[in-house]
């Protein structure tokens, strides 16, 4: 009995040996499963402020999308008044070119030439003159009614 009692006291020693293992391994590992749940915690706290922040930009980017099809849809309209006009503004522009190469091909006229022709039909008008007066003249002294 008194073997009985010492190998079942022998039992329990290696059984409560075990468990004491057990139980500090327990603890070892209910303290990390804490600091590991205390670390997640801090990050669900970190990502859910994220996820406020990512909602801030969210609503600011929305607002700034619906200002910016505003815009679109303004310069749109403004783009196709302006394409409408640009067939009456290409006439315009071909006829101030035709302006500019007919003021070129002016410039290209020498003044002294046109005074020159000037006094040129000054005179061959003087010479016609006086010719049509030599022949009134004569045509009056040849005249067979007079």
């Amino acid at each position: 009995m008194l073997r009985n009692a010492e190998e079942r006291v022998k039992v329990l020693a290696e059984e409560k040996s075990k468990l004491q293992e057990q139980l500090t391994e327990n603890r070892e590992n209910v303290n990390m499963f804490a600091k590991e749940r205390e670390g997640q915690k801090r990050e669900l706290q970190q990502e859910s402020h994220n996820i406020e922040l990512l909602s801030i930009d969210l609503d600011k980017t929305k607002q700034d999308l619906v200002v910016v099809a505003k815009d679109n849809e303004r310069l749109h309209a403004e783009n196709e008044k302006v394409a409408r006009t640009i067939p009456e503004q290409k006439a315009t522009i071909d006829g101030l070119k035709q302006r500019v190469q007919l003021n070129e091909m002016l410039k290209e006229v020498d003044v002294d030439e046109l005074k020159m022709l000037k006094q040129n039909n000054m005179s061959v008008n003087s010479a016609i003159a006086g010719l049509v007066t030599r022949w009134e003249s004569l045509d009056g002294k040849h005249d067979p009614l007079a």
